[in-house]
């Protein structure tokens, strides 16, 4: 997939993450059971947000 990305010009961010649902369920609230899972899930929307913010200092 990270090479897929790539060749579409795109940002893999460097941290993925596998959510097995079969094991880890979301609580009616949206959250996870797992902490680990949302601690993953969390690293990468940080990663997402932090890309964003410089690119769009970068464009300015």
């Amino acid at each position: 997939m990270r090479h897929i990305t790539h060749a579409l010009r795109g940002w893999p961010t460097p941290m993925g993450a596998a959510i097995n649902i079969a094991e880890t369920q979301f609580n009616t609230d949206g959250t996870l059971e797992d902490p680990a899972a949302n601690a993953a899930l969390t690293r990468i929307g940080t990663q997402i947000v932090d890309f964003a913010e410089a690119f769009t200092a970068y464009r300015n």
